[in-house]
């Protein structure tokens, strides 16, 4: 197998691309180029044949949208936590491992804004090919990083399904099904309060995790009752998906308090003389 570069720019925007060739690629070689590039920022497979794989690195700034890669980010996280919310009221212990791909692209994104992010305290020309002012860059980051902790904890809910005996108790998993919507519905408003430089959103977002944290502990005060879940591996996966979805809130509340920051920011420059 050898490898060659060529630069240039390419649909998609790759500015520069590496190709693979061999006399014929096997599936087990692959999935391990697959699995190469996924764990590489900026870059993806942008064509296949049976004696060649053209990889492209996608990091010219003048190419990149940061808020649509955060957009996109937002998108895969809150898909893996409904994902994930459904293979553990099912107790699909095989979810885990078809769900370990989108996390790996909710990874790859959050480090591809992270990556511009760290340019931009460097070069200022960083700054004017992303066209994005530096206080917005670093809203971006910061919550580009809970996002991609949003979609690991989903990931993590999914692994955790694999210890269920069986399905939870109708009762219990109606309750946990509410839960997680309020979950994902704070994330998504609060992304969106950033994204959209919306105050109102980001205290929607504000006030719906504290119904959503409420509804988590409520059913944590059921589970050491035991009436509702009597078996232990069932108890002891409830916990852990419970500290998963806590978590989740957490993130989506630290999300809507960077927009209220952003929008006070905006307000200040607004005010001055």
């Amino acid at each position: 197998m050898t490898a060659g570069s060529r630069s240039g720019y390419y649909p998609g925007g790759a500015e520069t691309t590496v190709t693979l060739t061999a006399d014929s690629f096997s599936e087990a070689q692959r999935r391990a180029a697959r699995s190469a590039v996924r764990g590489l920022v900026g870059t993806d497979v942008l064509a296949e044949s049976e004696t060649e794989i053209e990889v492209g690195h996608l990091l010219d700034a003048s190419t990149v949208s940061v808020r649509q890669s955060v957009v996109q980010l937002q998108y895969v996280a809150l898909s893996l936590h409904r994902e994930a919310t459904r293979a553990f009221l099912d107790a699909d212990g095989d979810a885990h491992d078809r769900l370990t791909d989108r996390a790996d692209e909710a990874d790859r994104l959050a480090r591809m804004v992270a990556r511009h992010f760290s340019r931009s305290l460097l070069s200022l020309d960083e700054i004017d090919r992303l066209d994005v002012p530096r206080p917005a860059l670093f809203d971006y980051y910061a919550t580009a990083r809970r996002l991609d902790t949003v979609a690991h904890q989903a990931l993590r809910t999914a692994g955790v399904a694999q210890r269920l005996p069986e399905p939870l108790s109708e009762a219990v998993g109606e309750d946990l099904r509410s839960a997680a919507e309020s979950a994902s519905e704070v994330v998504d408003d609060a992304a969106t309060a950033v994204l959209d430089d919306s105050a109102g959103t980001a205290h929607e977002a504000l006030a719906g995790s504290d119904d959503a944290l409420a509804a988590v502990d409520a059913l944590e005060d059921r589970l050491f009752d035991g009436a509702d879940v009597r078996s232990a591996p069932a108890a002891a996966a409830l916990a852990r998906a419970l500290d998963c979805l806590r978590t989740t809130v957490r993130c989506g509340r630290e999300t809507a308090e960077i927009a209220l920051q952003a929008a006070a920011r905006a307000e200040n420059i607004d005010t001055q003389p």
